[in-house]
């Protein structure tokens, strides 16, 4: 009996040890790095506005929101693709007002969400 219990305790140990690896295995999708911004492009006359995510190889939809300081939307350009780094961005196609605004990314994949780049600014 104190053979049978010894062995049962090793094997629940053995078990949960090796859980977090496991999970690990099970789940290897995600975004690991996203990032935007917006700067002003002398060639057109316009603020061009862009986000971007890497990560694995998989579906990713990368969004980059241009919101103005108190929170209201803007504008927002939005790309979709499978590949390690998807990149999102336009041209603004009007003249942004006096101010201070946020550029926020936001990645998915089918099985994460990462809300991750936000910069700020400000436009004289």
């Amino acid at each position: 009996m104190k053979k049978a219990l010894s062995i049962l305790l090793l094997l629940i140990l053995v078990l949960s040890c090796s859980y977090p690896v496991l999970a690990a295995e099970i789940v290897p999708y995600g975004i690991n790095i996203t990032d935007c911004g917006m700067f002003y492009d002398l060639t057109y006359g316009k603020y061009y506005l862009y986000g971007y995510a890497s990560g694995k190889n998989e579906y990713k939809t990368v969004t980059a929101t241009l919101y103005t300081d108190s929170g209201s939307f803007v504008y927002a350009v939005t790309n979709s693709d499978t590949d390690v780094r998807v990149d999102a961005g336009g041209l603004i196609p009007f003249d942004l007002a006096p101010g201070r605004y946020k550029v926020q990314v936001v990645a998915t994949t089918h099985n994460s969400t990462n809300s991750g780049g936000v910069r700020y600014y400000e436009i004289d």
